[in-house]
């Protein structure tokens, strides 16, 4: 017994998927009982792996891995990993868990319940990224955003139209990758009478929102200005003129 003790430790250890073949084609299917896993050395494996491993051995380790979660001892890199484990562990179960890991004042706890949430509990996802989507962490805004992309109806458009000029996504006046983050998702399906916004960012100075600008009066009007290789710059001015015309003013 003691030789396989040390073949599944070298296992554990190394990342190696529970099936992998060991000299003279023995094969373990799961590790013995007798084995203590350690919560760090489930962590340090591939995603895979570490799911695989940890389900086989749900009852002892996910009391662990929730602890390990909110213990400011551990490093954020393995408390992060610890709370997805225990969602997928858990499954919709984990909501009460996921609830304490989206209040956390740390913000790497709020950005690994966001993501879990979105794999155990899709039909929640939308309330609990329009809540984060104002949090002060510049990357839990950014998951949120990207948790939205999805779920963009009039009420998420009206967010994200509000959220682009908010102080917070701001810094020293320059704008955050935010910013063109929700202006590209808005232009992939832009609503009528939203031509002048798009026209906003276009005026600015940030070239990152000109892109999605440019891509949004394009989808509105059915019309390209310019040729389809023309740089960026170019189409922007092509676009200022266009909206200066008398007779197109009054379209927008």
């Amino acid at each position: 017994m003691r030789s396989v003790t040390v073949v599944w430790s070298s296992l554990l250890l190394c990342g190696l998927p529970a099936t992998a073949a060991l000299p003279n084609a023995v094969v373990l299917p799961d590790p013995p009982k007798s084995i203590h896993l350690n919560v760090r050395e489930v962590l340090s494996m591939p995603a895979g792996n570490r799911l695989a491993v940890a389900e086989a051995r749900r009852a002892e380790l996910a009391p662990e891995l929730e602890k390990h979660a909110f213990d400011a001892k551990v490093d954020f890199a393995e408390r992060w990993k610890a709370v997805v484990l225990v969602a997928q562990l858990k499954g919709p179960e984990a909501r009460v868990f996921l609830a304490r890991a989206r209040r956390s004042p740390e913000w790497f706890m709020r950005n690994a319940g966001l993501v879990a949430y979105q794999s155990v509990l899709p039909g929640e996802v939308a309330a609990v990224a329009k809540e984060l989507l104002t949090d002060k962490a510049l990357v839990v805004r950014s998951a949120a955003i990207t948790a939205l992309e999805n779920h963009v109806d009039s009420e998420i458009r009206e967010l994200f139209w509000s959220e682009i000029d908010q102080p917070r996504n701001f810094r020293k006046k320059q704008g955050l990758w935010t910013r063109p983050q929700m202006l590209e998702i808005l232009a992939r399906e832009p609503k009528e009478r939203e031509a002048t916004l798009f026209l906003t960012y276009l005026r600015e100075s940030d070239p990152r929102m000109h892109r999605h600008a440019v891509a949004g009066l394009e989808k509105l009007t059915r019309q390209t200005l310019g040729k389809s290789g023309s740089p960026l710059d170019e189409k922007r001015d092509l676009w200022l003129k266009w909206a200066a015309r008398p007779e197109n003013s009054q379209r927008l």
